[in-house]
């Protein structure tokens, strides 16, 4: 009985200190998020091979990819999780149209 007295403070601690390790930080989390955008195979479903990516930009729903020709809207879809560590998602895509119709030409 006296051994297992002497065990529980050392066990509890490496438990907690594992669940600790296992939550991502911020930085790592949107790592991953942005890493798992780019290696989507849906992503070519939407962009040319011929666009470049000039800037990603967190948005409230996901990410935005700004292309040379497009915006493209990457929603993010986090799944509950029972334990903690590092988040699990999905992505829907679609492309964005400008709100309003100062590109496009009128006809009087």
């Amino acid at each position: 009985m006296k051994i297992m007295s002497y065990l529980a403070l050392p066990l509890t601690c490496i438990l907690f200190a594992g669940s600790m390790e296992a939550a991502l930080p911020p930085l790592w989390q949107s790592r991953d998020e942005i890493k798992s955008l780019l290696e989507s195979p849906e992503i070519g479903r939407y962009l040319d091979s011929s666009e470049a990516i000039k800037e990603i930009r967190r948005s409230e729903w996901g990410y935005e990819i700004i292309t040379t020709k497009h915006t493209l809207e990457a929603r993010i879809r986090y799944q509950p999780q029972s334990m903690p560590g590092p988040s699990n998602f999905s992505w829907t895509f679609s492309i964005k149209f400008p709100e309003d119709n100062a590109a496009v030409p009128k006809h009087n």
